[in-house]
């Protein structure tokens, strides 16, 4: 592949990355009680960097012994499936409408004059 499709594809990832990478911590806010917010976050970050390390050497290996499209499969097979686990293990938790709980309460805003 030439640069251009290099640069598009690269963007593309940073774009799916800042949207999922955010989500996930916006996920873990409205799923843990406020007390544990610190712990849970520090937990998600940890997690994320040590499958990223994981990932890198195992789809690293596939990518030398297999070539391309083979490690791209698996690394695409890889995602769904966890996203799919994922989804099946928090079903309770949406199902619940717990989840509402934790949504903001919406703020009336009102003009107020100053010359009063």
């Amino acid at each position: 592949p030439d640069g251009n499709w290099i640069f598009a594809f690269t963007m593309g990832h940073a774009l799916t990355d800042a949207l999922s990478i955010s989500a996930s911590g916006v996920a873990v806010a409205m799923a843990v009680p406020e007390e544990r917010q610190a712990g849970a976050q520090g937990l998600i970050g940890a997690a994320q960097a040590l499958a990223a390390g994981l990932t890198a050497g195992a789809i690293g290996a596939i990518y030398e012994d297999s070539g391309r499209t083979t490690s791209y499969t698996v690394a695409a097979i890889v995602m769904i499936v966890f996203v799919v686990a994922g989804m099946w293990l928090a079903k309770d938790f949406w199902r619940s409408n717990r989840h509402r709980d934790h949504a903001p309460e919406p703020q009336r805003v009102t003009a107020r004059r100053r010359d009063r």
